[in-house]
């Protein structure tokens, strides 16, 4: 649902001449990393079906690189668990990336615990549409489901 907010691919937003933050111009045209056979489809779909392939996207190409590389230099953080346990997830993450200088540590754990909010969890049930949640289902909901995301969020 956030990056549904962004301007980056929204349909409104062809031809703006704006950027997103890799660079890329802002709107629904195809990327590189949109299946060739789909890359119409990719351009010409609903906003939010949009942000789901692209969470698909880069969700299949972690879990693909996750798989060639030491445990110990991959580190997966699931927002769910950090806005319910923020000092926990937080702790944890700065554990493993080796931060350990008390001012950092305490800065981080500030941020955490002053932006984390439970209450955003599950927002796309009252956010979308009956035909939203289908395309999003249909795009995204079997790697949904590998992930444990049962009812999607």
């Amino acid at each position: 649902m956030s990056l549904s907010k962004k301007p980056w691919y929204q349909n409104q937003t062809k031809d703006s001449g704006l950027k997103e933050p890799s660079g890329y111009m802002f709107g629904p045209q195809a990327r590189f990393w949109v299946e060739p056979e789909r890359a119409e489809e990719f351009e010409n779909t609903s906003d939010i079906h949009r942000c789901a392939w692209i969470w698909r996207q880069y969700v299949e190409h972690i879990l693909a690189a996750k798989i060639k590389i030491p445990a110990n230099q991959f580190y997966e953080l699931r927002y769910e668990n950090l806005v319910t346990n923020p000092i926990h997830e937080a702790n944890c993450l700065l554990d493993f990336l080796g931060i350990s200088m008390p001012r950092s540590r305490n800065i981080f754990l500030d941020f955490i615990t002053q932006n984390a909010s439970p209450n955003s969890i599950g927002n796309w049930k009252k956010e979308l549409s009956d035909e939203q949640a289908y395309q999003v289902d249909r795009e995204i909901g079997t790697l949904l489901r590998a992930l444990g995301y049962d009812d999607h969020g």
